[in-house]
């Protein structure tokens, strides 16, 4: 981890720029689980359908602010587990949005294989500068062809699931200090609950901390996370994220470290 950190601030000595604006943007982030043999890592590239200013405002949610459209994708792995990501933000005026994805995840182990595809589609309405509300909605495919340890017979399974939501967004941000809050609640047989909070001390550093409460078959889950996220300049920033399971005494369950360069 120190040594992904330290090559990431020498990284971010080599792209810095005198660019006040961009229209590109690629992260790439580790995370290290605990108990698990492999660790999470993931990349992400946006393309700006228009450039993002980082004149002003606060550099991480920029695009946010000034309401810039988007297309994205991204790639995650950790073990056998692959997931595929595709989609974008669409602004359409100064009060609609639109959001929409589709995923793969592709996962092989000893004893099968399994598929899962996913879309969803989100649609927001800015009240005002400040607030967005919005609902949406995701469809979730799973296949899988699998076998007892015990047995050379082979099964098969799917499964598919549509699954509503609504969320709310407020942010105030003046001289680039101020709160990003959001929130989101989805149900179906096992509801879902997030409320995010982040407070920009400056345009380029900011702390956030988020709650979120899963609803499971046989235990529910409540997992917290606090993280730092820091512009070395308008072009680079680093995050560094703990994150821990609140219902029971687990200690650490994981730390995270993304890197993002906007250009």
């Amino acid at each position: 981890m120190k040594l992904t950190a330290l090559s990431a601030i020498t990284l971010a000595s080599l792209f810095a720029t005198s660019a006040f604006s961009a229209q590109n943007e690629v992260s790439v982030g580790f995370t290290d689980l605990k108990d698990a043999d492999d660790n999470f890592v993931g990349i992400n590239y946006k393309r700006y359908l228009t450039d993002v200013s980082n004149e002003r405002g606060a550099y991480l949610i920029n695009p946010y602010l000034q309401r810039v459209s988007d297309v994205n994708a991204s790639y995650f792995t950790v073990g056998d587990i692959d997931y595929y990501n595709a989609g974008g933000t669409w602004y359409l005026d100064d009060q609609w949005m639109v959001m929409g994805d589709v995923g793969y995840t592709d996962y092989n182990s000893p004893f099968g294989d399994f598929d899962g595809k996913t879309a969803d589609l989100r649609v927001g309405y800015n009240l005002d500068a400040n607030w967005q509300v919005g609902a949406g909605m995701l469809y979730q495919r799973n296949e899988a062809e699998y076998q007892y340890r015990d047995s050379e017979e082979r099964f098969d399974g799917y499964s598919d699931d549509w699954t509503p939501s609504v969320f709310a967004r407020y942010t105030n941000i003046q001289n680039g200090k101020g709160w990003d809050v959001s929130t989101q609640y989805s149900f179906n047989d096992f509801d879902y609950a997030e409320v995010a909070g982040r407070y920009f001390f400056n345009p380029g550093l900011s702390a956030g901390l988020t709650y979120s409460y899963a609803e499971g078959r046989y235990d529910d889950s409540n997992v917290v996370e606090l993280d730092v996220d820091y512009w070395v300049n308008q072009n680079f920033s680093l995050r560094f994220g703990l994150g821990t399971e609140v219902s029971v005494d687990s200690g650490l369950e994981s730390a995270t470290l993304l890197a993002t360069y906007r250009f």
